[in-house]
């Protein structure tokens, strides 16, 4: 089997195809895109503390091993990072994982070239991917207690459960009907 070197214009026709078919899939789902785009913002300002403590810590010196697994530091963590997921799944419960860490991804990968830029620093995706882990077990769990949040709620007698007939990832809905639903 022989490979064939990439071309850049093949990389271009490729990078175009795959913006077409996102700009295809947010028109096809905007209230899907304001999901994304508000997830986005808010992890975004808490991804960028996280990673400036990072820096900073490696300029002026890192904490101890029992202090960093004290169970406050860990709880004040968890709930810092882990908010969005918790209230995004407790309000919208077809909300999924997937969804919730491709969101992650993008807000990490944007305060990360921020950073990077700002500082001048070289990249290591090592690196960042291992600072990137706990963040991802903070959003499983946020994700987790919004699940838990929709399983306590009551719901009228009678009515589905709010994942019962929902197509994941090709919903569209308005504002005014998610409300309506709500009440």
């Amino acid at each position: 089997m022989s490979h064939r070197p990439i071309s850049l214009h093949d990389l271009g026709r490729e990078a175009t195809d795959r913006l077409r078919d996102c700009l295809d899939w947010l028109a096809e789902n905007p209230w899907r895109a304001t999901l994304y785009a508000g997830m986005f913002a808010a992890l975004l300002p808490i991804y960028a503390v996280y990673l400036a403590d990072f820096l900073h810590a490696a300029e002026t010196g890192w904490l101890e091993g029992d202090q960093i697994l004290r169970f406050g530091h860990l709880a004040s963590f968890v709930a810092f990072a882990g908010w969005p997921f918790a209230a995004m799944r407790g309000l919208i419960p077809s909300w999924t994982f997937r969804e919730a860490t491709n969101a992650a991804m993008a807000a990490f990968a944007a305060a990360a070239v921020i950073w990077l830029h700002r500082y001048g620093l070289q990249a290591c995706l090592l690196g960042l991917a291992m600072l990137f882990a706990p963040l991802l077990v903070s959003a499983g769990i946020g994700h987790a207690l919004g699940c838990l949040r929709n399983a306590v709620v009551r719901r009228p007698e009678g009515a589905p459960p709010p994942h019962a007939g929902v197509e994941r990832h090709v919903q569209t809905q308005s504002w005014e009907s998610l409300m309506d639903e709500r009440r």
